[in-house]
Formats: C-alpha cells, structure tokens, sequence
C-alpha cells in the first residue's frame, strides 16, 4: 500500500492556517507535530463539533487546544487489519503511521481501508444483492 504524504501543522498553529490548509490539500486531518515528533491529530469532525458556532477566533485559537493528543498510531510494516482494528475500537475515522521516533510518515484512513477492499473483492463487491432497508448511520453528522 502506498501512503500519500500525510497533512504536517505545527504544534501552536492557528486554526485559521490549519483549516485553509487542510482546504488547500483536500485532506480531512492534520497531523500535529513538536520538532518533528508527532504529538496530536485534528480532524474536520474535531473542528465541527468542538469550535464551529462557539464563538472562537480562528485567527489566534491554536490548533493545541482541541487536537486530539498522543493518538494511536501504527508502522509502516503494521498489517491493513491492524488499522481497521484500531478505528473500530477507538471509533477513529485516521491512524497516522510514523516511524519509530513518531515522525510521521502517512495517514490512513476508513476511506481508504473501503477503497483497499473494494479494489480486492472487486467482483464480490459488484455482485452483492442489494439491500432491503436503509441502513442507519451511527452518528448524527452521517459519516
């Protein structure tokens, strides 16, 4: 599997500069890093429900304060399995993969986990029956 460059923000960045570059980069996260040691990760999810409509000002709030902190990662070497396993226990939608000094190396996310699968059981997938119901979405933002 090959991992794209992973979102890199600084520990102490504004969220302004966090959000227009996840924007720029079409990423969902960013990785959050101190003297290139990762430390904590933010998702969109994290900024819709922890800052949006709160009243805080983008331009001096930092990434620190609502970034999730020593995030649960994975190695290069490390098994897809493993990043599926860790999502769902940890309800995690991204597991950075660093190396063994937390520098990281790339992300993987549930999107990808779906996309792996679907180009392995390729023919499985396309012949599935359809379903009979709708299905229920597990959170109310629908991801």
């Amino acid at each position: 599997m090959r991992l794209a460059k992973p979102l890199v923000v600084e520990l102490g960045t504004n969220l302004r500069h966090v959000l227009d570059q996840m924007q720029d980069h079409s990423q969902n996260c960013a990785l959050v890093v101190e003297n290139d040691s990762l430390k904590g990760i933010i998702t969109e999810r994290d900024i819709l429900l922890k800052v949006t409509g709160k009243g805080y000002d983008f331009d001096i709030t930092v990434v620190d304060e609502f970034m999730s902190t020593d995030p649960e990662t994975l190695s290069p070497e490390d098994p897809l399995a493993y990043a599926l396993n860790k999502m769902h226990i940890g309800g995690f939608r991204n597991v950075p993969i660093v190396d063994d000094e937390r520098r990281p190396l790339g992300i993987i996310g549930i999107t990808d986990i779906i996309s792996i699968i679907a180009d392995y059981f390729s023919t499985e997938i396309i012949n599935l029956p359809p379903l009979d119901k709708a299905v229920d979405t597990q959170t109310p933002e629908g991801g």
